[in-house]
């Protein structure tokens, strides 16, 4: 395990793409799995969960008092997480500087395992799917020569399902090595490019230690 930060009631592990957090499958490995044997046992308590897809950092807590104290800040939303992710920008029109936002409904699909954008000037609609509200800030930070792939630093306000994979996708911003939401176009430069996994990373997550009260920022470069 890539461990970024441990002490007697936490610890930050560096999530590689294509690994569970967590799983109920048989034979399947999953990170959970791997902290725990680590630890040799005993409370182990996801904080942040990351799909399959996504690498990055991932925060558990050692026992229940460190958890309860964490999950208060996820509830209060005063934690901050950051991810990076390479994009298809289909209108090849996107600078660096100001940071813009997001926000949408999204409705979640269990049986076909995704989420889509309804639409949000229908109200009636929005009630009717039960959909909810997704909300992230995103900032250009590099762009490629030919203006057609983007790096993003995002800032991640709501946690709903595929939320931002989902979102940047309906924004014309779909993620490269993502064949569940991206276009014809970014599936094509993600084959263009070799690239093998999602390129979306959870880079840096930012919380209050639930026993010293220090601000810590567990990163990745």
């Amino acid at each position: 395990m890539d461990i970024l930060y441990e002490d007697k009631y936490i610890i930050a592990v560096n999530k590689p793409a294509g690994l569970a957090t967590q799983t109920k499958r048989l034979g399947e490995k999953d990170l959970f799995s791997y902290v725990k044997n680590y630890l040799k046992g005993g409370y182990v308590g996801i904080i942040n969960r990351l799909d399959q897809p996504v690498s990055g950092v991932v925060l558990m807590a050692k026992n229940k008092q460190a958890a309860a104290g964490l999950e208060a800040q996820i509830a209060d939303k005063s934690i901050k997480k950051h991810y990076r992710a390479e994009v298809y920008d289909k209108s090849g029109i996107l600078r660096t500087g100001d940071w813009r936002t997001l926000n949408d409904f999204i409705i979640t699909i269990p049986r076909e395992n995704l989420s889509r954008c309804v639409d949000r000037d229908s109200q009636k609609s929005i009630s009717a799917s039960g959909a909810k509200k997704a909300s992230l800030e995103y900032k250009v930070i590099h762009k490629d020569d030919d203006n057609s792939v983007a790096t993003l630093d995002i800032l991640l306000h709501t946690g709903r399902h595929h939320q931002i994979r989902c979102q940047l996708a309906h924004a014309g911003l779909p993620i490269l090595g993502d064949r569940r939401y991206g276009c014809t176009e970014s599936i094509s430069k993600t084959t263009d490019l070799g690239i093998k996994n999602l390129k979306l990373t959870a880079y840096s997550y930012e919380f209050t230690h639930p026993y010293t009260g220090k601000v810590m920022n567990i990163k990745i470069n």
